[in-house]
This record gives C-alpha cells, structure tokens and sequence, in this order.
C-alpha cells in the first residue's frame, strides 16, 4: 500500500474513533475494538514497511541508536557504581532506574531489526 493510501486509511479510522468518543455514548464496548483495529493498521504497514527496508533500517540503528545506547549505558553504569558506594537521592534512583528501563526498550528494539 502507497503512503498516501495508508495515511488516508488511518486519518478515516481516527475520525470514525473520533466521532465515537465525541458523541458520548454510554455504550463504549466498540471502543476498544477500534484502537486495537488502529493498533494493528498500523503496526502491520509498519512491519511491512520495516521488512522492506532492512538495509536503511540497520544503518539508522547503527549510526544512531547504538551510540545512544551506548552513552545511556555509560550513565547507568557510573549511577550503578556510586550505588555501592553510597545510597542514591530520590532523584538519582528514579534516573538509573529510568536508564535501565530505557535500555531494556532500546535492546529490545535493536535486537528485533540486527
């Protein structure tokens, strides 16, 4: 499917999830059925989209997200190393935990497409 053709596809979706939502229907039992149907639109065409430009794709993922993952790993890990030291503020608990999220996303992301 052409860009335009799938950017069409999906603006319809939302105005009809739109129109739902703003007619306050007491009955929203379709609402959910409709995200999930925008939820799979999307990451289908996405999916095709991905699978037919691996070659971009790995170049992009190694040119800007592994240096990235690499500069949030080398936080993570001086965090990391002052925790045995001493007991980490609110602040930078919430920070390396945030880290340790995101590069758990970052390499699961990266894994799927390398």
């Amino acid at each position: 499917m052409f860009h335009d053709n799938i950017d069409t596809v999906y603006n319809n979706m939302l105005l009809l999830l739109v129109d739902e939502i703003s007619n306050n229907l007491s009955d929203k039992s379709q609402l959910s059925y409709r995200l999930r149907n925008i939820i799979i639109f999307i990451m289908d065409h996405y999916d095709h989209f991905v699978n037919n430009h691996k070659d971009i794709l790995e170049i992009q993922i190694t040119k800007y997200y592994s240096s990235s993952l690499e500069i949030i790993e080398s936080e993570y890990n001086i965090l990391s190393n002052r925790q045995i030291e001493y007991e980490l503020s609110v602040t930078e608990e919430k920070t390396m935990n945030d880290y340790k999220k995101t590069i758990g996303y970052m390499k699961r992301f990266t894994d799927k497409y390398n």
